[in-house]
């Protein structure tokens, strides 16, 4: 029995039928959030009872939403050759979010996910998109 770390009582846990979709894609995910409270029926659990980390919760966000994770936002960051500096310029956000977004502490809005979808498809854009920012903040 592991101990639900809401409601604090030891329960029986049982797979999430919605986290199993996922397994082939993200092993690790899935081991981390495989099971939900049979006590508060709310709360996901790990195998030794202890909260599930932020980036692992964020992480599942993104792919149950349709949303980029973090090792997608930089790989494809990385297939078009941007900075993170300038991959923030394109999409929007301060200087730090494609940092924030690559160490999973931060999931990226669906317009940026749809726009970095949209760019890896069609790198030739790129030259466009980064002649509407300034040249001092490209140095």
């Amino acid at each position: 029995m592991d101990k639900c770390s809401v409601c604090k009582k030891k329960a029986k846990a049982k797979p999430v039928n919605s986290v199993k979709a996922y397994a082939h894609k993200y092993p690790v995910i899935v081991k981390l959030l495989n099971k939900l409270c049979d006590t508060c029926k709310q709360t996901v659990m790990n195998r030794l009872g202890n909260k599930p980390s932020d980036k692992s919760i964020k992480e599942l966000y993104a792919i149950v939403n349709g949303l980029l994770t973090s090792a997608e936002v930089r790989q494809i960051r990385k297939n078009l050759n941007l900075t993170q500096k300038e991959a923030a310029l394109i999409c929007g956000g301060g200087p730090n979010a494609f940092s924030r977004y690559e160490r999973g502490e931060a999931v990226p809005i669906r317009a940026t996910s749809n726009l970095l979808r949209l760019l890896n498809k069609h790198p030739n854009e790129i030259a466009y998109l980064l002649s509407f920012c300034p040249a001092k903040k490209l140095a």
